[in-house]
Order: structure tokens, then C-alpha cells, then sequence
């Protein structure tokens, strides 16, 4: 999480602008149990986005068809099949998000809608009325955001304790930010992609405590011998070299535990003998090198 990028924005002004419209991609697959809380977290939105793209990532039980009454009873809602993905689990998340956002922006243009702002919120996830208003109006609070985030209570994360943290999971990003990026990023940990992206590029990652969501399941970050064992992959897919996932792994014993520890690096060697796909982007890679750096300096 990159803290130092982030403006806690607790008294929004009344005359920030909300009018701004904005167009929201969604990732389902084998959401059938959650669809019912997503749509009515969208449909109740005070301001609801120009266009609603769902992107359904070859779902095996009746996600589909749920959604595509939903989009039968409304114009703005799109449904968008994708075929199944050959990429590694960690990266499917961004690609479905980026297929979204690329046919929204398709469907946009065709149909004249108008839009600066494009936002993501996850089929798990459900959020109260007044959430993307609220994030709107820190954006035009602040003209240099380029993200906006409110505060995500995990049902289901015991390691978080219920706490209310800002997540990927329901964010507003504008539009021209994600244009200068190159798209929503095919990586692991793509919201932290762009908090980095935005930070080198001067702009401001606004999160406002007042729009609240509840996440109803666990992430796969779990601090649990299998979470941090993708945790390791992840470090490996991110350019993480060798040597500083060693010292790493050594040097958080005290915090992680031996175990967890272990398995962090294992994750990271059999990331690297299955020869994952590794993150291309320079800025990036010398993003989590520095700060690995910087973290292994202050635990040594």
C-alpha cells in the first residue's frame, strides 16, 4: 500500500461536483450466490453509472443467465462473454477488469455516451447507496486525483479483524489516467500497479473514509501457509530477484513465523521453476525493489 500517496479526505466540500459521469466494469465467474447483493448495490446507487459492463469469465453455473435477465430489463447494463483464460490465476482478475473497461469504452462511443471516470467493483462485493457519489465528489475535490477509494470491511478475512481498509475492490479511477497507463494492468496485485503508476506521474490516490462497502469473501492474501505461498509467486511475478526474496524470508521470520515464512520463499521458487510470466513494466520492478530494500535495511 503506498500510504504516502494517499489524501484522507474527511469533509469533501458540499460544492464538489458529482456530475461527472462515469462508466463501471464488473468480473463474474460462478458468482450465482452474490449476483443478487451486486445488482442491488448498483441499482441503488445515487448516481449509477452511464453504462454497467459485466464481464462474465466463462462461468460454469447460472451467473450468466442470471445477469442476462438483469441486462434484458436494463439498457445501460452489458453483458460480455470472455473465453476462458490460459493465464496464470493471479493474472485473470486484471485481465477480465481490462476487458471490461476496453468494451465499455467500445460500447461507450458506439452509443455517444460520455464519460471521464471509469469504475471497477468486484461481484463480491456490495457497497452502501451513496458510495460512488461520494467518490466522485473527492475526485472533483481534488483535481489532481486520478484514484478514488472508500474504506472495504472483509466478512470473511480473520487477519483483518473487521477493519474498515481501502481495497481494489470498488474504486474510481479517471479516465485519462487509465489511457496515459496503457489500460487496467494484467498483473498480480493490479490496484497497487496503479497506485505506483500514479505516483510517478504526480497524481493523487484519494481515499475518502465516508462511502463504506462490505467485501463478502476472503482474498487469496491470506496469512496462512497457502496464502503466503502465493504471496512468494506474486514476489516472484513482480521482479522480485532471488537474493532479496531470500533475505526476505529470513529477515520476516520474527513477523510472519518460520512456517509462514517457508512459505513465502517456496512460493517464490516454485513460482520461478514453473517459469510464471513476469511483470514487464521497469517502474514496476523498480517500485517493490526499492521498497523491498528499504524494508530489509530497517529490519537488519
Amino acid at each position: 500500500m503506498l500510504k504516502s500517496t494517499y489524501h484522507r479526505d474527511s469533509s469533501v466540500s458540499s460544492e464538489a461536483s458529482a456530475e461527472e459521469p462515469y462508466i463501471l466494469a464488473t468480473p463474474m465467474k460462478n458468482e450465482s450466490e452474490m449476483i443478487d447483493g451486486l445488482v442491488d448495490t448498483v441499482l441503488s446507487q445515487t448516481i449509477r453509472p452511464s453504462l454497467w459492463v459485466v464481464v462474465d469469465d466463462s462461468s460454469s453455473d447460472d451467473s450468466y443467465d442470471k445477469m442476462e435477465r438483469v441486462a434484458r430489463d436494463h439498457d445501460w447494463v452489458a453483458l460480455v462473454s470472455k473465453k476462458a483464460s490460459s493465464l496464470d490465476v493471479w493474472l485473470r482478475y486484471g485481465e477480465a477488469v481490462d476487458h471490461g473497461v476496453r468494451k465499455g469504452s467500445e460500447y461507450a462511443s458506439k452509443k455517444g455516451v460520455q464519460f471521464t471516470r471509469i469504475g471497477v467493483l468486484d461481484a463480491d462485493t456490495v457497497l452502501e447507496p451513496q458510495y460512488f457519489e461520494r467518490l466522485a465528489e473527492a475526485m472533483s475535490a481534488n483535481r489532481g486525483a486520478a484514484i478514488a477509494t472508500g474504506l472495504i470491511v472483509s466478512e470473511q478475512d480473520p487477519h483483518l479483524k473487521g477493519a474498515a481498509l481501502p481495497r481494489g475492490c470498488a474504486r474510481l479511477y479517471d479516465r485519462r489516467f487509465l489511457q496515459e497507463v496503457g489500460g487496467f494492468p494484467i498483473t498480480p496485485s493490479p490496484d497497487t500497479v496503479l497506485e505506483i503508476k500514479a505516483q510517478n506521474r504526480g497524481y493523487e490516490v484519494v481515499i475518502d473514509p465516508r462511502p463504506r462497502g462490505v467485501h463478502k469473501r476472503a482474498t487469496d492474501y491470506r496469512k496462512d501457509y497457502n496464502g503466503m505461498k502465493l504471496t512468494g509467486k506474486c514476489h516472484y511475478c513482480l521482479g522480485t530477484g532471488l537474493m532479496t526474496a531470500m533475505a526476505l524470508a529470513a529477515a520476516r521470520i520474527p513477523h510472519w513465523g518460520l512456517m509462514n515464512s517457508f512459505a513465502f520463499l517456496f512460493g517464490y521458487v516454485e513460482g520461478m521453476s514453473a517459469k510464471h510470466e513476469r511483470v514487464n513494466d521497469r517502474e514496476v520492478q523498480e517500485y517493490f525493489s526499492s521498497q523491498l530494500k528499504n524494508r530489509l535495511l530497517g529490519v537488519i
